[in-house]
């Protein structure tokens, strides 16, 4: 049976005429009459009712038994399509770091949407420490971790390695020029919107300003801090590629500190038994992450090759 024969007399059933039918299908009352007989022929038995000079037709008692096993039928064909839809379509679930996904992974998604074989995306924003169960339990086939742990099925490679920069208002557009260099001692340890990147970011951050004394303000959450650095002199330590991103704000502008504080490492954890299909979607992933890391991050950072599958 054809799809459309079937879709043609479940509207005749619903509308009760030929006429009717062929209007909300947009054919002729002719082509509505050539599939309702060629139905009828593949079920061997006549399903409706059609006398001269009247609109309305009415079913055989075959006819309408036939209506659901037509709508049966109709449900079936329609999930084998969507199944055929889907088997079409490499799925993909990526678990990414708020940073990231500021900074230039919304960039990274909206090429992997344009790919072709087409890629079943999921996104998930998670923090470092949840990614490894992710991994580990297969809800994510890639994720991103600044911590390196161990855990049985989860492979974990460096990705990229970026600078930390600081970030503060500037007086206006017009004023910013190049990346300057502020020494530590300069900034005032009281202006700090302060977020903990890292252990390594600590123990730098101490050295340089005593954690006992009266400093700024900590925060945990990103967008709250570019919402509140709108002060001449305050300032914050971000990851090249975020305080970048930042820019497009138009009244921040990028320095650097001497000396400088420890690098940004984020790791790539996916799971050590890949299916054939998730490693066909990681290569995709793989080549479109690499070309982007090279066009979003500085000469001083360091891009791992085929961080995702080795």
């Amino acid at each position: 049976m054809r799809l459309e024969d079937v879709r043609t007399f479940l509207r005749i059933v619903a509308t009760k005429t030929l006429g009717q039918a062929a209007d909300d299908l947009h054919l002729t009352p002719s082509s509505v009459s050539k599939r309702l007989l060629r139905l009828e022929e593949e079920v061997g038995a006549k399903l409706v009712e059609r006398r001269k000079g009247v609109r309305t037709v009415t079913l055989t008692r075959a006819g309408a038994a036939f209506v659901t096993i037509a709508n049966r039928w109709l449900e079936i064909q329609e999930d084998v399509q969507a199944l055929q839809a889907v088997s079409e379509h490499l799925p993909l679930a990526v678990g990414s770091l708020e940073s990231q996904n500021i900074a230039f992974f919304s960039r990274l998604y909206a090429e992997l949407l344009q790919h072709r074989p087409l890629l079943r995306l999921k996104i998930m924003q998670r923090h470092s420490d949840e990614m490894y169960s992710l991994v580990d339990k297969r809800v994510i086939h890639v994720g991103f971790s600044l911590l390196d742990q161990y855990n049985p099925n989860v492979t974990v490679r460096p990705c990229y390695r970026e600078p930390l920069v600081g970030l503060r208002p500037i007086a206006a557009p017009a004023a910013r020029g190049g990346e300057g260099i502020v020494r530590a001692a300069d900034l005032d340890p009281r202006q700090e919107l302060h977020m903990e990147w890292s252990n390594s970011l600590r123990v730098w951050h101490s050295q340089h300003w005593d954690p006992a004394a009266p400093g700024g303000v900590r925060v945990d959450s990103l967008n709250v801090i570019r919402d509140l650095l709108q002060k001449p002199g305050q300032w914050t330590i971000f990851p090249y590629s975020l305080a970048k991103a930042c820019l497009s704000r138009g009244n921040l502008e990028i320095f650097r500190i001497a000396p400088a504080p420890p690098e940004r490492v984020c790791y790539a954890l996916t799971h050590k038994f890949p299916t054939e299909e998730t490693v066909a979607a990681l290569e995709i992933f793989n080549e479109i992450l690499m070309r982007l890391l090279r066009e979003e991050l500085p000469p001083d950072s360091t891009i791992y090759e085929n961080p995702i599958l080795g």
